[in-house]
């Protein structure tokens, strides 16, 4: 049987990390906020198809939610990932400059 706080804990530890408002990443996994909200406070328990659009947003697999020692970089690096799919050429070429100046910049301090 599945811990209604555990799934909570880790849902709220999971979109605070991607910088989500409850409100935001509701809308992002098409479920209504408040619902949600009774996720991450363990009133609820998710159906499995709320529970698939969850993992699917964060894109992990059940096993590494419910792990509690997983750390939120893979998460950055998700975000940052989905981020750069969205990106113009021109805005990659952009991205790209600007790199090349922090580097430059790190390497005069």
């Amino acid at each position: 049987m599945f811990n209604k706080t555990e799934i909570g804990e880790n849902l709220k530890k999971y979109r605070l990390a991607l910088g989500l408002s409850t409100y935001n990443f509701a809308i992002a996994i098409d479920l209504d906020y408040t619902y949600l909200s009774k996720i991450e406070k363990g009133v609820e328990i998710p159906t499995t198809k709320t529970m698939v659009r969850i993992l699917n947003n964060l894109n992990i697999s059940f096993k590494e939610f419910l792990n509690s020692e997983v750390t939120t970089k893979k998460l950055y690096i998700e975000m940052i990932r989905k981020q750069l799919l969205n990106l113009t050429a021109d805005d990659l070429e952009y991205l790209s400059e600007i790199m090349k100046c922090i580097n430059i910049l790190n390497e005069v301090e």
